[in-house]
């Protein structure tokens, strides 16, 4: 079986992230499935074939726009496809709804793997909607469709009135480098980090996970954060992600400093899988306030390393989390305060969703996906035979 697997997100990003995990333990599991990784960089206007590239498209002169550049590597590969690549490969799987337009035009079977719609329904620019529009149009045209979460998959059906038989939920996994670290407090790496971002040895961290989007909601956190100190807890937030939008970064620093914060939130940035690691187990709760989730990545990560969760009964976060968290409605940034404060001062608590956390998650296996989306591929392949 040959699978032209096309992916365009890095493998830092959730999407990415997912493409490479499914592709490594597929390779590692079924000989006589192929994988032919092709990657659309949208960045550098370079198309890639296992790592090589294979032709590319300028970026000067304005055009650095990411979404614009997929459209036209997306005719590039078509291109090589057709002309110089003569393999036959029996299905496309294109791992990011924002490819699928491409499967418009497909004569083999398509896979398509929809990680959300928020693309459509909350996109980060008004503009950004009718781009956004032509790049997920292929998702009704495929032969097949994988969404990451009940949520999603029902998303899916809403927004495109897709027969839910078309549609195969395949959750994402958790890796073996997100792990307890025991006594990880004791550690010369603890010191210093704490060192590094001039944490006091009784002070209490609360971890937010994201990007600026408003989506994610870090304002809450910020809110959260300014309550339990007026209550007198002394803590701090540490904040790990890219902005992602620099005008939310904006409007979330002026917000730090009207509440006179600024000296109790830390900026970490992007970091590595093992970096973040570290952080899970560094801190005391995870603060996840998130309103729009296709799934949520880091609340897997999170309950694997058994910190503590408090986070948002919103889109696929209870289908994720069961119940191993605290969980408020949407936009109730009291009961946020109450169960970031709940988790602080409860060592009962705190060892009770650690258990329900490292149960809940035994449920979310990157093996068990790979041989789900492999099922996913026969089945498009026993229709057309």
């Amino acid at each position: 079986m040959r699978i032209a697997y096309l992916t365009n997100s890095s493998d830092r990003s959730g999407v990415g992230y997912r493409a490479l995990e499914i592709k490594k333990h597929i390779r590692a599991s079924k000989k006589d499935v192929r994988i032919y990784d092709f990657h659309l960089d949208g960045r550098r206007g370079l198309l890639s074939k296992e790592g090589r590239p294979i032709d590319w498209v300028s970026t000067r002169f304005g055009l650095k726009n990411k979404s614009i550049n997929w459209i036209r590597l997306g005719s590039r590969w078509k291109k090589y496809i057709r002309q110089r690549d003569k393999r036959q490969y029996d299905v496309w799987h294109v791992t990011n709804q924002s490819l699928s337009w491409l499967t418009r035009s497909a004569v083999q079977p398509t896979v398509v793997t929809v990680h959300d719609l928020i693309e459509l329904t909350d996109p980060q620019h008004k503009l950004a909607k009718y781009v956004n529009r032509y790049l997920l149009s292929g998702i009704k045209d495929a032969t097949q469709i994988i969404a990451v979460s009940k949520y999603t998959a029902g998303e899916v059906e809403k927004y495109y009135g897709i027969s839910g038989d078309k549609i195969t939920v395949i959750y994402n996994g958790v890796g073996n480098e997100w792990q307890h670290i025991e006594h990880y407090r004791d550690t010369i790496g603890y010191q210093a980090a704490k060192k590094k971002w001039g944490i006091g040895n009784d002070t209490k961290i609360i971890l937010f996970v994201g990007s600026d989007h408003p989506r994610k909601n870090a304002g809450a956190a910020i809110h959260v954060l300014g309550e339990l100190i007026k209550q007198g807890q002394n803590v701090i937030l540490l904040k790990a992600g890219a902005a992602g939008i620099l005008a939310e970064r904006e409007k979330l620093l002026a917000k730090i400093d009207q509440a006179g914060l600024r000296s109790r939130v830390k900026f970490i940035g992007d970091v590595s899988n093992e970096e973040l690691n570290e952080l899970y187990n560094m801190c005391d709760v995870l603060l996840f306030p998130s309103t729009n989730e296709g799934f949520g990545l880091p609340l897997v990560q999170a309950m694997a390393t058994q910190l503590p969760i408090v986070t948002v009964k919103a889109t696929a976060i209870p289908e994720v989390v069961g119940n191993a968290s605290i969980m408020c409605q949407a936009g109730d940034e009291k009961a946020m305060v109450q169960g970031v404060q709940d988790v602080l001062v409860n060592e009962r608590l705190r060892d009770r969703l650690k258990a329900l956390g490292k149960k809940q998650v035994e449920h979310f296996s990157w093996e068990k996906s790979a041989r789900q989306v492999i099922d996913v591929y026969k089945k498009v392949l026993w229709a057309k035979d």
